[in-house]
């Protein structure tokens, strides 16, 4: 239900928080898109978990509407994670940008929410 998310990604794999697919990407020759929340922790996991482990061969999936789909959030989510993750920062300018934008609007988008 969320494949048409991605129509404009030829030849990438997608990942979740899985260990035993770490092997797996190692040993692929394209890149790979990880499809988490858009969240302080799930950029966290990406950048401290997942990239670490698969060579940095990956980018963080941001849909191009994030503004839109952050401005009309909840902020429930933020919250809860915002002292543990408030300090979180990336030298990935897209990343960053990321980052500034969850603090911005003060919300989070859950992956589910991308199901049509």
């Amino acid at each position: 239900k969320q494949k048409y998310l991605f129509n404009s990604h030829n030849k990438t794999i997608f990942i979740f928080r899985n260990t035993s697919l770490y092997r797996f990407i190692d040993d692929i020759t394209n890149n790979y898109l990880y499809f988490g929340d858009i969240d302080l922790a799930g950029i966290s996991i990406f950048l401290h978990d997942i990239r670490p482990k698969t060579k940095a061969k990956g980018k963080f999936f941001i849909p191009e509407n994030i503004e839109i789909l952050l401005e009309n959030s909840d902020s429930k989510l933020y919250f809860k994670q915002y002292e543990k993750f408030k300090n979180l920062n990336s030298n990935e300018p897209y990343i960053d940008k990321l980052i500034k934008c969850i603090h911005k609007f003060k919300t989070t988008v859950e992956q589910e929410s991308f199901i049509s």
